[in-house]
């Protein structure tokens, strides 16, 4: 399901008539531009596919402020180490580190938004398992 999709649905359950649909659209605009920089949409958008996909499971508990600071600090040092590294093979062989940059960039991406998802039914290191 895409991002687009979920934050559809999310904001459709706001919204009580359908004349608004343009509104929920742009709604959904705002707050898919917001997923990166708010971990509390990362959350909304899991309720409401859990509600939706998952209905027999129990509501799941947002991980705490420092689990996910300390989350997203071992990630960010993970990402600068994987950078340095592909920014001294670039250096030596251009296309192998591009390569590699990108790579990194699409894991960190992966990993925080898995990890974002995982922290609100497990630990960080059941989550990392």
């Amino acid at each position: 399901m895409l991002i687009s999709e979920l934050c559809y649905t999310l904001m459709s359950e706001r919204e009580s008539s359908s004349s608004s649909r343009l509104a929920v659209t742009r709604s959904a605009r705002r707050v898919s531009r917001q997923v990166p920089a708010n971990p509390g949409v990362v959350d909304r958008i899991a309720e409401a596919v859990e509600r939706r996909h998952y209905p027999d499971l129990p509501a799941g508990i947002p991980a705490s402020l420092a689990a996910q600071t300390w989350d997203a600090l071992m990630l960010a040092l993970a990402v600068l180490a994987a950078q340095v590294v592909a920014l001294a093979l670039s250096l030596m062989l251009p296309v192998v580190g591009l390569a590699l940059g990108w790579l990194v960039a699409a894991w960190a991406i992966g990993r925080g938004l898995f990890m974002a998802v995982a922290m609100r039914r497990a630990t960080r290191a059941e989550a990392l398992v």
